[in-house]
């Protein structure tokens, strides 16, 4: 299980999962990091026509988020900040 959710008081997100739930989590951050540049996977919850979240909250006072985005960026943050700043995504 693996859900993410909004924090009510605050702009907070927590991510809470159990041992399938980090395993997915791990297995999608792996497949961005092998491809070797930009890439980017969604993660929805049955609602959403997905399967990765799941639909029930875990915490307290939170709201569910039915859609996650994972982007990953190949080149170090701090140079794409240099080709943001040069007008180079």
């Amino acid at each position: 299980m693996l859900t993410v959710e909004c924090i009510s008081d605050g702009p907070e997100v927590a991510i809470c999962f159990d041992d399938a739930g980090l395993a997915l989590l791990i297995e999608k951050l792996l497949r961005l990091q092998a491809a070797g540049r930009d890439g980017h996977d969604h993660m929805f919850t049955p609602s959403w026509a997905g399967d990765d979240l799941a639909e029930t909250p875990l915490g307290v006072d939170t709201t569910l988020i039915n859609s996650v985005r994972l982007v990953y960026r190949a080149a170090p943050w701090s140079a794409l900040g240099a080709r943001l700043k040069k007008g180079t995504p």
